[in-house]
């Protein structure tokens, strides 16, 4: 065996401790509330394998966790680079787009409704989609529709067609809400005890200064390099956000495991599936822990008047 494969298995068994050991936990819990006899976590788990040992208390193993974090809140904060950079792109180039391709103001107003109007609706579909697929998979579907809008907006600026650039935008926008959902779910789900504030306004100076950077470099860009510059460099960052997005999918249930995130519905499903030829009594009851995770948009009809009020 060589000492890359014993690695991987290394690895592989602490991720398969964490997993266990987080779904016995959620397990406890289930049975505590019910009126069914409680189990206690001592004495169905091996202590070896206790979420709260004291190997995972060392000082080796919070240093790894927290450079996991770390890791996992760059790849999250690198989602959006495309999508605020090419939210504030158009604003200074309104004028070269009304010389050049001969866009009136209310075409021009016409492209902003397009972005803006999906920002009414996709922020609740983002989040019905993150609670049933999970935050990896709803995240390289939102950066994916981003990309696509962008690349058609390219398309309609090089035609010089107002309403494929309308329908460029309206596809973009239809991406935005929901990776904005997905980016907080994910930060939350890494920093809910380790500094959570932070992580997140962290999030948001990153969001923030790719739109500063584009606002200030869209117009010398056309200057320099042409007018259609800021379109290349908004699908390019697009493009880039996608390729990290690929990269933090491969690495998530590396860093989901190093850094001890909460584990969310598809994941417990997961270890569910794992368990039913262990015990179908706990995969059973994994399942149900798994489908309370998922949001059903037909009772939000049933929420009282304190949150309509």
């Amino acid at each position: 065996m060589t000492a890359g494969t014993s690695g991987e298995r290394v690895d592989d068994s602490r991720s398969s401790e964490y997993r266990q050991a987080a779904c016995d936990d959620l397990l406890a819990e289930q049975n505590c509330d019910s009126t069914s006899e409680r189990v206690s976590l001592d004495e169905e788990t091996d202590p070896d394998k206790d979420v709260l040992s004291e190997q995972s208390r060392s000082k080796a193993a919070k240093k790894r966790a927290a450079t996991l974090r770390i890791i996992a809140l760059i790849c999250t904060c690198s989602l959006s680079i495309g999508s605020h950079y090419a939210n504030y792109i158009l604003g200074p180039l309104k004028s070269r787009m009304q010389r050049e391709i001969g866009a009136s103001h209310a075409e021009f107003g016409l492209l902003i409704a397009a972005y803006t109007l999906n920002s009414t609706w996709t922020p609740l579909v983002g989040g019905v989609l993150a609670s049933r697929l999970g935050t990896t998979m709803t995240s390289i579907l939102a950066t994916g529709v981003i990309f696509l809008g962008q690349v058609i907006l390219l398309i309609g600026d090089i035609w010089g067609d107002v309403r494929v650039m309308v329908l460029g935008l309206f596809v973009f926008g239809i991406g935005v809400s929901p990776l904005a959902v997905v980016q907080e779910t994910i930060i939350v789900r890494f920093f809910k005890s380790h500094g959570l504030g932070v992580s997140m306004a962290f999030g948001l100076v990153a969001g923030k200064g790719s739109s500063f950077i584009a606002a200030s470099t869209s117009y010398p860009l056309t200057k320099h390099f042409g007018g259609r510059a800021p379109f290349y460099v908004a699908t390019s960052l697009a493009g880039l956000s996608v390729v990290v997005n690929l990269i933090y999918i491969a690495c998530s249930k590396w860093l989901v495991d190093g850094a001890g995130a909460e584990l969310e519905a598809p994941d417990i499903q997961e270890e569910a599936h794992r368990r039913e030829d262990i015990d179908m009594s706990e995969a059973q009851a994994l399942e149900k822990v798994a489908k309370k995770r998922h949001v059903d948009i037909r009772q939000v009809a049933k929420l009282g008047d304190a949150f309509w009020a």
